[in-house]
């Protein structure tokens, strides 16, 4: 089935690795469907990139799904059996890396300039963006190829085979069918 045989429905799932676009295309998708706007990651993180407890973050998930309408974004395996089984619309971005890298970049050059406040007050910085160990790029670069192959198979289960799959691997066809949705 091609995506424009695809319905979306009312509880959508943006997944891809760090730096795909998930928080623009659901905050653009919330917008021109009238959905509610669930970023995991403003649940996770708390003040000075303090992550939540497991149960609390779970917690917080349950509650801002508890509505019968929502686009989250985010990967966080702590609380895909709490998303995933809930969502009937998954949305894959499945970029080149180079492309992930070079939107990291200049997201990151940006947040770090304008000294965009985040998520409970936190903000990006140059040290830990290009001089750490834990930074974005490395996270992005270890966890891309394991998203290829975990999310495949996890598409394949079931489970799933009732829910709306969108799966992109670049950015104008992203754009392309987004652009449909509001013809």
């Amino acid at each position: 089935m091609n995506n424009s045989e695809k319905k979306v429905g009312k509880k959508i799932l943006v997944i891809g690795v760090t730096g795909s676009g998930k928080t623009t295309l659901s905050k653009d998708l919330s917008r021109r469907l009238g959905l509610h706007h669930v970023e995991l990651d403003s649940l996770h993180w708390g003040p000075n990139w303090t992550a939540a407890e497991e149960g609390i973050f779970r917690e917080r998930v349950q509650t801002a799904l508890s509505r019968n309408d929502w686009v989250c974004d985010g990967n966080y395996k702590a609380v895909r059996e709490v998303v995933w089984p809930q969502a009937d619309t998954i949305i894959w971005l499945e970029y080149p890396l180079t492309l992930i890298f070079w939107r990291l970049f200049w997201r990151s050059i940006r947040r770090i300039i304008k000294r965009e406040t985040l998520w409970n007050g936190n903000r990006e910085s140059f040290a830990a963006q290009f001089l750490n160990k834990e930074s974005l790029f490395i996270w992005a670069f270890k966890t891309y190829f394991s998203y290829r192959r975990d999310y495949a198979a996890l598409l394949r289960k079931p489970e799933y085979k009732n829910v709306a799959v969108f799966h992109f691997t670049n950015p104008a066809k992203t754009d392309a069918w987004l652009t449909s949705l509001t013809k």
